[in-house]
């Protein structure tokens, strides 16, 4: 059963990591639904996007120091990801219970918001001028 869970978090992985090109990475805290301190620990996790202001999907690894039993955990997770920072809801199949999680990801500033300046207008060119007549006022 485990090998089993193995190898759909491994499998997990692939997949969310060839999702979008832009893949980031999670460093944070977990928590599993519980009521004791052995329910916390630390993950590191693929997420689905790298800009800032979005949703975004994930796989991960768990440890839990504190637990007396299976310290290892593996989960997918969806969230929102926020300036360099995002929070994740999901579920810990190692565990067989739902998750929290809170961590550092370096984010890229979203392009649709950026505020950046507009290009400038290119500078207009003054219309060429007739050249002078070469010959004087004609006689006749």
């Amino acid at each position: 059963m485990v090998k089993h869970l193995l190898i759909v978090g491994v499998l997990l992985f692939g997949l969310v990591a060839q999702a979008q090109a832009e893949v980031s990475g999670f460093f944070g805290l977990s928590y599993t639904l519980g009521a004791s301190l052995d329910n916390l620990g630390v993950t590191a996790k693929v997420m689905s996007d790298d800009e800032e202001d979005t949703a975004i999907v994930g796989a991960g690894v768990d440890f839990y120091p504190f637990a007396e039993g299976n310290k290892f955990g593996i989960d997918i997770s969806a969230g929102y990801l926020f300036t360099d920072f995002a929070l994740t809801i999901g579920w810990d199949f190692l565990q067989k219970k739902p998750q929290f999680s809170a961590g550092y990801v370096n984010t890229k500033e979203d392009k649709k918001s950026s505020s950046a300046p507009p290009p400038a207008a290119p500078a207009a060119t003054p219309e060429p001028s007739d050249p002078p007549d070469s010959e004087g006022p004609s006689e006749t």
